[in-house]
């Protein structure tokens, strides 16, 4: 890719894709959007939705977020 088509990239991308026997979701994401720990976060939230919305799973967790000073303190 040259400079120009890289800037062009997006820096995120999400393609479900749908089989007869299967769902599968595939994220791709630039470094600088999301840290290892984010993308936890953003995955538990986004699969408690998805089953919430699909009745697929129990309950959704409403708890608000894990507190970042409180994360920082723990390390």
């Amino acid at each position: 890719f040259s400079t120009e088509q890289r800037e062009k990239q997006p820096l995120w991308r999400v393609t479900v894709v749908r089989t007869a026997h299967d769902v599968r979701f595939a994220c791709t994401y630039h470094h600088a959007l999301l840290d290892g720990r984010s993308l936890i976060l953003l995955g538990r939230d986004f699969f408690a939705r998805y089953d919430a919305l699909t009745g697929a799973g129990s309950t959704t967790d409403d708890s608000p977020a894990p507190n970042f000073a409180d994360f920082v303190r723990a390390l």
